[in-house]
């Protein structure tokens, strides 16, 4: 990952107040300013969003989009709720960030208590593809053959 998408990671985990919230609603601009601010690093709003788009399809994040209906039939988009998945926690402890332990220990807990708010238990921890759901079969019948 380049530098720009891990000051990303690390600024969206700043603005869950360090793990303590499971989510936050930064907006982009925020992005911006913070990692300016702290990282060195002057960016555009669209390579921002490049690089959301990307920790969201490696599994780092998850986002909702939010929309609020106003008189007339007018819709409005709100900024979207990001939350952090296993992988992105995982990938916070690997970097050795401060406080990933415990985004990562409260996520655990979240899993266990089956807490129905966002985000969601299945968009914390992202599904098998294919290949590695034969692989775990391959090795499962493994492990069976060796008991029988």
């Amino acid at each position: 990952m380049n530098k720009t998408k891990n000051a990303v990671i690390i600024t969206l985990f700043a603005c869950m107040d360090n793990g303590r919230q499971h989510y936050t609603k930064v907006r982009i601009n925020k992005i911006l300013e913070l990692i300016k601010l702290h990282h060195g690093i002057d960016a555009k709003r669209r390579w921002i969003f490049n690089c959301m788009k990307d920790l969201e399809e490696k599994g780092f994040i998850k986002r909702k989009k939010r929309f609020k209906n106003q008189e007339q039939g007018k819709i409005y988009q709100l900024s979207s709720m990001i939350s952090l998945t296993l992988y992105g926690a995982k990938y916070l402890l690997s970097k050795n960030v401060k406080g990933a332990r415990n985004l990562y220990n409260a996520l655990m807990n979240w899993i266990k208590r089956k807490d129905k708010r966002f985000p969601a238990v299945n968009s914390i921890i992202p599904e098998l593809t294919p290949g590695e759901v034969e692989i775990n079969l391959a090795k499962v019948r493994k492990l069976l053959s060796g008991i029988a």
